[in-house]
């Protein structure tokens, strides 16, 4: 089911150590970090889904630019950001699209794992 699994991400991908220096033990400031993480990258990836085989880079380029920021905040920089600046680079002009929706596959399986593990720490 978890297409993610495969990569041994399940789990694996979140890193609080910049979140929890940016919240000062405010619990209250990550919980709403979280919620917009959850909220705000899936919305990111379907935009970015469409844009692709329409050759939008300027919404692709825009999306990979704020991606940048939450995955620092959010600790996973480190499984993506490489895939992303190739990613990032590509669409700077005419494209492949097969090579670009590839790397999309990585990013989005990688973001959809953070998203199930962010929701592991979202207080109901």
């Amino acid at each position: 089911e978890n297409h993610y699994d495969i990569f041994g991400l399940k789990g694996n991908v979140l890193c609080f150590d910049y979140l929890e220096k940016a919240a000062q033990g405010d619990e209250e400031f990550k919980q709403e970090v979280l919620l917009h993480f959850i909220r705000q990258v899936p919305a990111n990836m379907e935009k970015m889904e469409k844009a692709i085989p329409q050759n939008d880079s300027n919404t692709i380029r825009r999306i990979l630019h704020e991606l940048k920021t939450t995955v620092f905040v959010m600790g996973f920089g480190n499984l993506i950001l490489p895939t992303m600046k190739k990613m990032e680079s590509l669409v700077t002009g005419p494209y492949d699209n097969r090579l670009v929706s590839t790397l999309f596959q990585y990013i989005r399986v990688t973001c959809d794992a953070a998203v199930e593990e962010a929701r592991l720490y979202v207080r109901n």
